[in-house]
């Protein structure tokens, strides 16, 4: 039979024992995982990891063939829009039956960044029939504004701003 005292120290081994594997399961999930982490650690774990990634697409993009191509070589683009507006939306009375939504815009343009060049014809449509059309130039340092259907002629400036000041729109 065991002593009393060999009693008390086989059991100090055992509960030290246990203590000491705790400890290193503790530890290896802190480092390994992010289950005992405060909010505040995490957070900047990850803002830091993210602001690398953020970095890493940023200069992935600023090498792209795309890019290049868009600003060495002229390009043609199209945008079509269209508004989708409900009277009296979630109720029995319900009505989509409005001028707004047989209203459309269609943007045609031409841009050249090598040569500073940019053409857009911009076009108001009713019903796939043309309402209203203005064009906007832009060549080196000159801005251009033409709404076709009032003026036969461009009205010309160095930037937006006077040319809207001229018109009296600004």
């Amino acid at each position: 039979m065991m002593t009393r005292k060999k009693r008390r120290m086989v059991l100090l081994l055992v509960i030290l024992l246990i203590l000491v594997i705790l400890s290193a399961i503790f530890v290896i999930l802190y480092l390994n995982t992010d289950m005992f982490k405060s909010n505040e650690v995490l957070f900047i774990k990850y803002l830091g990891t993210n602001s690398e990634n953020i970095k890493n697409l940023e200069t992935i993009l600023d090498k792209t063939e795309y890019e290049q191509q868009l600003n060495n070589a002229p390009y043609n683009d199209t945008i079509e829009a269209s508004v989708n507006y409900t009277q009296k939306i979630g109720t029995t009375e319900e009505n989509t039956n409005n001028s707004i939504n047989q209203l459309q815009i269609k943007i045609d343009g031409q841009t050249d960044n090598s040569n500073n060049y940019d053409y857009r014809n911009i076009k108001l449509l009713k019903n796939n029939e043309q309402v209203a059309q203005a064009e906007y130039v832009h060549s080196t340092n000159n801005y251009g504004i033409r709404f076709t259907d009032l003026f036969n002629q461009y009205l010309v400036g160095n930037n937006i701003k006077e040319i809207f000041t001229k018109i009296r729109i600004y």
